[in-house]
Formats: structure tokens, sequence, C-alpha cells
């Protein structure tokens, strides 16, 4: 009796699976009715043929028709996910300013804002003493980016700009009738204003807001952009 209550059971177990494998099958051909790009009436009539065979196994076999259905509702709850839950969203593009420029910037302006104090020495290229471009070449040499000694040379360094356009760490050069005699880093450029450390001959390094100086602002010739 357990012997043929096993094989009963055994013989079961293979229809049940089977019924999977089949109804896989006939789920495979509608989908491909519904959803396939169909080209010519060659392709439609071996769909047809197909789909009659498939549908004659599973009328004539209880077992293999339920497991078509339950392959189908299967398919139906897979395909009702939201459309973007498999399509991985595209990464937005770095900005221009890449975050290494951004962190040398911010430390090009640290390192200079630790000399605020220092005296001014004409010709001075250390803390002991600075001119305006010695402590540009010192403070930018400081962070292993190249510039010249003078602010004339300077002025020639890297890519001229507005300086309404310029950011923090960008060089920002003074003079009359477009001869440069003082160069300083800006340190900020927004709403709040223009702010620049440099080396003055009448209070050595300092930070100050020359938006409303009009000492400074009719002095003002361009900015450059020694970094990219």
């Amino acid at each position: 009796f357990l012997t043929k209550l096993a094989a009963k059971r055994s013989s079961q177990k293979r229809k049940f699976i089977n019924s999977f494998l089949i109804g896989a099958c006939f789920l495979n051909v509608f989908q491909m009715i519904h959803f396939a790009n169909i080209s010519n009436q060659e392709n439609v009539w071996l769909l047809s043929i197909k789909t009659d065979y498939m549908l004659t196994k599973l009328l004539g076999n209880s077992w293999l028709f339920f497991g078509a259905v339950i392959l189908f509702f299967l398919s139906a709850c897979t395909s009702l996910r939201p459309a973007d839950s498999s399509i991985p969203k595209p990464r937005k593009p770095r900005s221009n300013t890449s975050r290494n420029i951004s962190s040398l910037r911010t430390d090009i302006i640290r390192t200079a804002r630790k000399y605020k104090g220092s005296k001014y020495k004409y010709g001075g290229t250390t803390p002991k003493g600075f001119d305006c471009s010695g402590f540009t070449s010192y403070v930018l040499l400081k962070n292993k980016v190249d510039l010249d000694r003078t602010s004339g040379a300077q002025a020639k360094q890297g890519k001229k700009i507005r300086s309404v356009t310029a950011k923090p760490g960008d060089l920002l050069f003074f003079g009359s009738r477009g001869k440069v005699s003082h160069v300083a880093i800006i340190t900020q450029n927004d709403a709040n204003g223009l702010k620049v450390i440099h080396s003055t001959s009448s209070k050595g390094v300092i930070e100050q807001n020359i938006t409303h100086s009009d000492y400074w602002q009719s002095r003002l010739l361009f900015a450059r952009k020694i970094m990219d």
C-alpha cells in the first residue's frame, strides 16, 4: 500500500512539474503574440500553429491548465512593477569644477589667511615680510601651483576672466592705464561682496571687502584663473 501511495505521489509531482514547464512554453508563445514585433504574415502563421498546439494540450490536461494559469498571473504581477524599478537612473553629470580643484581653492585661501598680519616688505617673499606678488606666489607655491614672482608676470599666466565671474582662489589685478601694479587673491565673490586677501604697503597682509572701496575699484583691471 505504501509503495503504491509513494508511486502515486511521485506521479502527481511529475505531472505538476511538467505542467509548469509546458505552461511556461505557452506563456512564452502568448507573450510573443502580444508583445513581439511581427514583421510579416509568415511569423503570424507560425505563432498561430504553436498557439493552437499548446491550447490543445492545455485543455486536455487540467494539471497543465492549472500550471499555465499560475504562471500567467505571476507574469502579470511582474509586469505591473513601476517602469523605472528595473531601469537604473542616469547619473547626474559632474560639474566642470572637480572636487580636487574645489579643495585646492579652499586650501589656498586657508593658507593665505595663516599669514594675515604679516608685515609688508618690498621684494619680500617670506612670512618675515611680503610684497603683493611675493605673497601670492608664496601662497600658491605652498599649494604646489606654479606662479611667477612679479605681478606683471603673474598677469600673463592662466586665463583672463571678468572680475564678476572670478572665484575664490583666482587672482585679481590692479593698476592704472592698463599697467599692473598690484595683485591679490580672491577669497569671496558673491552677493555679500568681493573680498580679497593681499599684502598692502600700508597695513601688510589683510583681508578686506573692496566692493565699495573707491580706491580699489578705480584701480581694478581684471582677474585671472590660474587653476582649471
